[in-house]
Parts: C-alpha cells; structure tokens; sequence
C-alpha cells in the first residue's frame, strides 16, 4: 500500500434534493467507512461548515472559496479539481481539530499537574 492513513475524515452525510447524487454520495461514504472499516481506522466525521470554518474561517464559504483556500494552505499553484478539495479541506479540518484538542487537554493536564502541586505543598506547610 503506498499511503498508510491512521485515521479517516469524512464529511457528514446531509439531505440531498436529488436523488442520484443521494444514491451515489451513499455509495462513495460506504466504500470510505468499508475501507476504513477494514484497515481499523478510526472515522472522524465534519459538518460542511465546520469544514468550511476550519479552512476559510467562514462556514458558508462558496466551494471556489474552499478550492482556493485549500490551494493556498498547500501551496498548490494549479486549479484543484472541486472534488479534491473538498476532500482535502475535510483532512486539513480534521487536522486543525486534533491539533486544537490535543492543546486543550495538555493545558488540562497542565492545570491538574499544577493544582497537585499546590495541594501537596499546602499538605507539607500543615
């Protein structure tokens, strides 16, 4: 295999008004969470805006403005494909939630550690 993803992001499944493209975004999302399943990947599912909001800062930005922006944070310089970016927006979305997370509970854990320390050395002073 030549790429070995960790974890999947996918963008949550909404109410389409026509049918075939219903039909086919269901195809697609079952291959993506078969794949998944099949590899023990963990799924990690966006809503649209808050794909948006996590790549344009706006989450009823227009797909150019996703394409675009998308292009901007990679540094591609030709036109990506709308489908492309759109995939690669759910990933860069995904990415700046981990990192936010990951900053949250290391602040937690921070603030813990220090509370503890504060208890203990209040403990000794008794």
């Amino acid at each position: 295999m030549r790429y070995q993803p960790s974890e999947i992001s996918l963008e949550k499944v909404f109410f389409a008004h026509n049918a075939q493209s219903a039909l086919k975004l269901g195809q697609a999302r079952g291959v993506a969470l078969l794949a998944a399943a099949e590899n023990e990947l963990d799924v990690y599912e966006y809503s649209s805006n808050e794909i948006k909001s996590a790549v344009v800062g706006y989450g009823h930005a227009t797909k150019e403005q996703v394409q675009k922006m998308v292009g901007a944070l990679l540094r591609v310089s030709e036109k990506l494909a709308a489908d492309a970016a759109d995939a690669l927006a759910a990933a860069i979305c995904h990415l700046h939630c981990q990192s936010f997370q990951s900053r949250v509970l290391e602040a937690a854990s921070d603030r813990r550690a220090a509370l503890r320390r504060r208890k203990s050395s209040s403990a000794l002073a008794k």
